[in-house]
């Protein structure tokens, strides 16, 4: 799954027309973090296509892709209108009312998560599932 969550970044991050080294660190972090190769990362990033079975994730799975979305989002210190947008349907794919954005965004930090206040936001997002 965490191959299909990293295609999912790399088409945010290149929503605006450039990929900048804040959003490929984010990836690449994230994507080592779980045990995947810089070669299958590069592969990613050169091809992110490919389809999402957004119906075979779990809640925690879901608020992990949504949480990362928005911390890529922000990362780079610049929210784009096409970004926002991509957030947006993505959220609505994965079950989400647009109000799970709008109560993780501003909790999300650019540089630095917080496990504790992660576990919050997760339980107060995940309300905000479509069930």
């Amino acid at each position: 799954m965490i191959d299909q969550q990293l295609k999912l970044l790399v088409r945010l991050a290149g929503s605006d027309g450039v990929i900048d080294d804040d959003e490929r660190d984010l990836i690449q972090n994230l994507g080592n973090a779980h045990g995947i190769s810089e070669e299958e990362i590069k592969n990613i990033m050169a091809d992110p296509g490919g389809e999402i079975d957004y119906d075979s994730l779990n809640e925690d799975e879901r608020f992990d892709y949504l949480y990362n979305l928005v911390h890529l989002m922000k990362v780079d210190g610049e929210v784009y209108n096409q970004e926002v947008e991509f957030c947006e349907g993505i959220a609505k794919k994965l079950g989400y009312k647009l109000a799970a954005i709008y109560e993780l965004y501003p909790h999300v930090h650019p540089k630095v998560k917080i496990p504790g206040e992660i576990k919050t936001l997760k339980q107060k997002v995940n309300s905000f599932l479509n069930k």
